[in-house]
């Protein structure tokens, strides 16, 4: 869920018992470019993924991971942010006489 212009956050259900952790991975398209965005430790049921463009879609996925290797990845969730806020109004100032 878009939180604000630049961050979206996350939640899943811990379907595991025996991870060390999790890998959050982020792409512009659901399909291609998947980078990762979050390691985080074992347990972690959510996450904020901060410094995102304004205005702009993402789509994600999470896999656990422990000493055996990685689990699957979830189902893909995307979210857009939201737009970015219009730039305070200018407001005329008066010119106090010298």
């Amino acid at each position: 869920n878009a939180v604000s212009a630049s961050e979206i956050a996350l939640s899943w259900a811990d379907g595991s018992g025996n991870e060390s952790g999790f890998r959050v991975e982020r792409s512009p398209d659901g399909t291609n470019g998947w980078s990762e965005a979050a390691v985080l430790p074992a347990g972690t049921q959510s996450h904020s993924d901060q410094g995102l463009q304004a205005a702009t879609h993402y789509f994600y996925r999470v896999s656990a991971f422990n000493s055996a290797g990685s689990s699957g990845y979830s189902n893909i969730a995307d979210a857009p942010t939201h737009p970015a806020p219009p730039p305070p109004r200018s407001t005329p100032q008066s010119r106090s006489p010298e």
